[in-house]
């Protein structure tokens, strides 16, 4: 059904009501007007949780009512040109200074390359993570700057990160985004394993640890839904929350299995692997391996426990099991050399 009334598509953010944060998203009517400033929803959807549809006000003004359907747009898709200028200059990009530091310089470097993982000179060298899709298509790409020591995002004085389109401010752009890394699909078997995790980062730091599967990023817990996870149907599917959000992943992928008839299996490895630290900090596959919480063979056990799981509901998986040779008892893994 299609409302008068919808959050508005462009990336430009408001200051929210509740935790006064610049990631809210109003409201638009058809003629693209905003609404009035209580009527949106904070980005920060597990933090803040802000989120005032129209149709709760008492002034009928604002009231959501059907309206005629729309055929739905296109996406809007980013120049070749623009991507290819960014796949180098890698002696500048953040993030890159920080992994090859963990890492051997040509995993990382071929992790980049494989990932679509540009360098922009804004701020002085920062990461662009593209977003291209099943069909090779460039949605969009997000510009995020690094510590080049710490590896952290830089947020202070304020959040250093933003979108390919809105830095070219291309106007009506029709931002339709997929999940990191879905353009590996194309060329994946039907028997790859889908591991999915939050941060692009995250990505292709396990990426470089496990290159047995297939590492693809939401970006953001919103984006963890049905639309962007269509193209995964008939995948194994297993997904690796951050611990301050496991819950709500769990939830997610329970709503989106019964909608578009997919198997996700939400692990709980790094709930439990960090079980004696404080969970609501909120760490990831990133931090686990980093800061060195687990030997990463660890987690080879647990996509196999997590596997076994998924026999019980189909059994053809068991042959998948054999072909990669995943031993229970005995894991063990080939680590990139790190210098």
């Amino acid at each position: 059904m299609t409302y008068k009334h919808k959050l508005d598509p462009s990336s430009k953010k408001f200051y929210c009501p509740k935790c006064n944060q610049k990631r809210f998203v109003k409201f638009v009517d058809e003629t693209g007007a905003y609404l009035p400033s209580k009527y949106g929803r904070c980005d920060r959807i597990i933090k803040c949780t802000y989120f005032n549809k129209p149709e709760n006000d008492d002034n009928d003004t604002f009231v959501c009512s059907p309206a005629p359907a729309k055929p739905p747009l296109p996406p809007s898709l980013i120049g070749r040109e623009i991507f290819e200028a960014s796949m180098s200059r890698y002696e500048k990009n953040s993030l890159y200074l920080y992994l090859i530091k963990l890492y051997n310089e040509i995993a990382v470097q071929s992790a980049f390359m494989r990932y679509n993982v540009g360098t922009a000179n804004l701020w002085g060298g920062s990461t662009v993570f593209w977003q291209m899709d099943i069909q090779s298509n460039l949605r969009t790409g997000k510009i995020m700057k690094y510590d080049p020591i710490s590896g952290n995002r830089i947020k202070k004085p304020k959040t250093l990160i933003t979108w390919v389109h809105s830095l070219l401010k291309l106007k009506a752009f029709n931002l339709q985004q997929v999940l990191f890394g879905e353009h590996l699909l194309a060329s994946a078997s039907k028997d790859d394993i889908f591991c999915i995790v939050e941060s692009e980062k995250t990505a292709i730091i396990c990426s470089i640890e496990f290159p047995q599967f297939i590492w693809l990023a939401t970006g953001s817990f919103q984006m963890f839904k049905k639309e962007t996870m269509h193209n995964l149907k008939g995948r194994q599917v297993i997904v690796f929350p951050d611990t301050d959000t496991h819950h709500n992943w769990v939830q997610r992928a329970s709503e989106i299995e019964k909608s578009i008839n997919i198997q996700i299996k939400v692990s709980d490895f790094i709930l439990n692997e960090t079980i004696s630290k404080d969970n609501t900090f909120g760490y990831d596959l990133a931090d686990v391996f980093t800061e060195k919480l687990i030997d990463p063979p660890k987690l080879i056990s647990e996509v196999q426990k997590v596997l076994k799981r998924m026999i019980k509901k189909n059994p053809a998986l068991q042959t998948l099991i054999e072909k990669l040779d995943l031993d229970t008892e005995n894991a063990t893994l080939t680590r990139c050399d790190s210098d």
